[in-house]
């Protein structure tokens, strides 16, 4: 995918769009160059570009996104949830598929992940300025593969092991996999803040703010990266859907915990 980007056209005298995703009225592109680029601080920024039923929104950013997650958690905590766990999914590659076309890979969940969409489609797609879930995965997707062709391309080509960001450890995260996570994160503990203080924050009360304020420091102090600090974290923002070797139920609906019989949607495991 990084390979894939690098080679697509555009310069900063003739800028050229890419679209990556077209469905129901969502289109999902690629400007090159973008904005890093031409500030020369990055030759291979890329602007993530969203068209809705014909109308360009303003450059999206981590903001809408976080926006996006937490009208939803807002108004369905459960299917806030899942939706998060996708994201985790999306950030390791799990639904994604070579297309047979000129296109390289692609987010392509199968069958039984479209249908755990659809149904969150019926029940929070409309809290999305994305006009969908999926219009909201697959930008996603946009932002994570923009960081990684930022900082795991060197002398023109991807490489994890080459330049400024190459190495094995933490290192191997930095882009995709820490963007995504910290979209899990960040809106997570806004939303439970929410739900926790709702009572307080109306009633002009007293409310502990002091985990809103975490966030705030975090993502200063990491230039806007703000990732689970702990394994068991992650496990809780995704519980019940994900635990270490769990399952993922789709066919008993969003509501229920995994239990045995049940289909699921694989094995995981939490390195």
């Amino acid at each position: 995918m990084i390979n894939e980007a690098i080679g697509f056209g555009g310069t900063l005298n003739c800028p050229e769009r890419h679209m990556i995703y077209e469905f129901d009225g969502v289109t999902l592109l690629f400007e090159k160059p973008g904005k890093e680029a031409r500030a020369g601080t990055n030759v291979n920024d890329m602007r993530p570009t969203v068209i809705v039923n014909g109308k360009e929104l303003d450059p999206p950013s981590f903001a809408h996104i976080w926006a996006d997650l937490t009208n939803v958690a807002m108004a369905d905590f459960e299917a806030f949830r899942v939706i998060l766990l996708l994201i985790y999914r999306s950030a390791l590659l799990l639904d994604h598929k070579k297309n047979d076309g000129a296109s390289g890979w692609r987010f392509s969940p199968e069958p039984r992940i479209i249908d755990c969409i659809d149904l969150l489609e019926s029940e929070v797609g409309q809290r999305t300025e994305f006009g969908s879930v999926r219009g909201l995965l697959g930008f996603i997707d946009l932002l994570g593969w923009n960081e990684d062709v930022k900082y795991h391309s060197f002398n023109g080509n991807a490489t994890f092991t080459e330049g400024k960001y190459g190495g094995k450890g933490s290192k191997e995260k930095i882009g995709r996999f820490n963007t995504l996570l910290s979209c899990i994160r960040v809106p997570y503990e806004v939303s439970e803040f929410m739900h926790s203080h709702r009572d307080e924050i109306s009633g002009g009360r007293k409310a502990d703010f002091v985990p809103l304020y975490d966030i705030m420091q975090a993502l200063i102090n990491s230039r806007g990266i703000c990732t689970p600090k702990r394994r068991e974290d992650l496990t809780g923002f995704l519980s019940p859907y994900l635990i270490e070797r769990s399952e993922l139920t789709v066919g008993g609906g969003i509501r229920k915990a995994p239990s045995m019989g049940q289909e699921s949607l694989g094995q995981f495991d939490l390195h």
